[in-house]
Formats: structure tokens, sequence, C-alpha cells
């Protein structure tokens, strides 16, 4: 499985998505210390201390953009261009593969979406300081628990890629489901009571208790055990699905 990892790596280098997911980390940047630089944000806002723009830049919204452009053109392309087929030929078990490509996909994803956050977090801490005692432990918790969720939210993109196995099929449903949860998740739980209960298992659902300063041993629990139960319960589907395919009667989309 390590050499899988280390041409799923080198794939990933050499793809266009690289660039561009730079590109779009770089452009929500951007944005919002343009903001910051120009005064339109209040300095009472989230912008007025590193600490302040610490805790309120880990919400993903359309941040998921990036992973899901990931999902669809890095994982979902496999399909067409017969790249799983021929891991098999090679000798490599369906576990391996789906193992590899949860460990680069997911690993890769969190990354991407810890840039901006701490990248803005560095720009407003060096211009206008951290605003209280710096507090290192408290700020290592929170990037390894974030990068974690990030984790484990990138596995259900790449669930819905091996239910899809078509980019474009990869993409409308990925974006559509990113739009429930992240930007509609708030509205829906409050008129429905089936999207409620599952609501708090979402792992970015935690974020605003993994950003608390009063995180406590039961907040941890509950953190991590969202984290877990999604992480097992999306790789084990993405397994027994793609174990189930036929990939000689594939004819997924020739996007590249």
């Amino acid at each position: 499985m390590i050499n899988l990892i280390r041409i799923e790596l080198y794939r990933f280098s050499k793809h266009w998505v690289f660039p561009v997911m730079i590109l779009l980390s770089a452009y929500f940047s951007i944005a919002i210390l343009d903001q910051f630089f120009s005064s339109k944000i209040q300095m009472s806002s989230f912008l007025d201390s590193g600490k302040t723009t610490f805790e309120n830049s880990f919400n993903i919204g359309v941040r998921m953009l990036g992973p899901i452009m990931l999902s669809a053109f890095f994982v979902g392309s496999d399909y067409s261009n017969r790249t799983l087929q021929e891991k098999i030929a090679n000798g490599h078990t369906r576990v391996d593969i789906v193992l590899s490509k949860t460990i680069v996909y997911s690993a890769l994803s969190a990354f991407f979406l810890l840039v901006t956050p701490l990248f803005t977090t560095g720009v407003v801490t060096y211009v206008n300081g951290w605003g209280e005692d710096f507090d290192s432990q408290y700020v290592t918790r929170v990037i390894l628990l974030a990068f974690l969720s990030y984790c484990s939210s990138a596995c259900i993109y790449l669930l819905i890629s091996f239910i899809c196995r078509d980019i474009a099929k990869t993409l409308l449903v990925s974006s559509v489901f990113s739009l429930l949860f992240a930007e509609l998740g708030d509205l829906l739980r409050t008129h429905s009571i089936v999207f409620r209960s599952i609501y708090p298992f979402y792992p970015t659902s935690q974020l605003s208790l993994i950003v608390s300063e009063s995180f406590s041993q039961k907040d941890c629990i509950q953190v991590l055990f969202s984290i877990a139960i999604t992480s097992i319960v999306c790789v084990g589907a993405s397994f027994m699905i793609f174990n189930q395919q036929d990939l000689n009667q594939q004819k997924g989309s020739r996007l590249k």
C-alpha cells in the first residue's frame, strides 16, 4: 500500500487540480485579507486580532469547492481512465486501493482547507498581534482536531465518488451535499427532525466546539466520536461498494 500512496501523491503533483487548489486557497485568503486591509470590516469583527481571526476562520463554506473538485477529477476520473483496472491487474487489492486513496485524498483535502485560516491568522497576527498571551497548547489542539475533522469530512466525498463513478455526477452530488450541510445546515436542522438528528454527527459541525477555549473532556469525546464514526462508515461503505463493482462495464465521463 505504501507504493500506492506514493503513486497517488505523484499523480496529484502532476495533475492540473494541484495548481487549481493552490490558487483557490490563495484566492480565499486574499479575499478575506482584502477586507481587512481596506478596512471594510470594522475592527470589532473577527479580524481585530490573531486570536479572534483564528477562532472564526475554520468554518468551511465555499472552501469545500477544492476537495469537491479533487474527488471528482482526481478520484472519479480513475474510472473513466481505467486506472483502477490497471492497479488491480498489477496485483493490488481493492482494500489497499481504497485505503491509499482515502489517506492521500483526505490528507490533501484537510491540508488545503487549513491553508486559508492559518495564512489569514498569520497575517492578522503580524499586523495586529495575537490579542492576548499566546497559548501554544490551544492552537495545537485546534489545528490537530480541525485537521482530523476535515479528513473525516473528506471521506464523505470520497464515498460519493465511489458511488457516482463519474466526474460530472460526482461534482453535482458533492456540490449538493456540501450546500445542504455546509451552507444550509443551521436552517435545515430547525425544520427537519431527521436532519436535526444527523447534523450533530457531521464532523465539521463540531468546529465550534473545537475552537472553544472551554474545551472539556466530554467535548473531546464527542468530537473524536463524530470523526471516528464518519470515517469508519464512509471508508467501510466505499470498500463494500468498490468491491461489488464490475470495472470492465464502467462507462464513466471522459473529462480529465
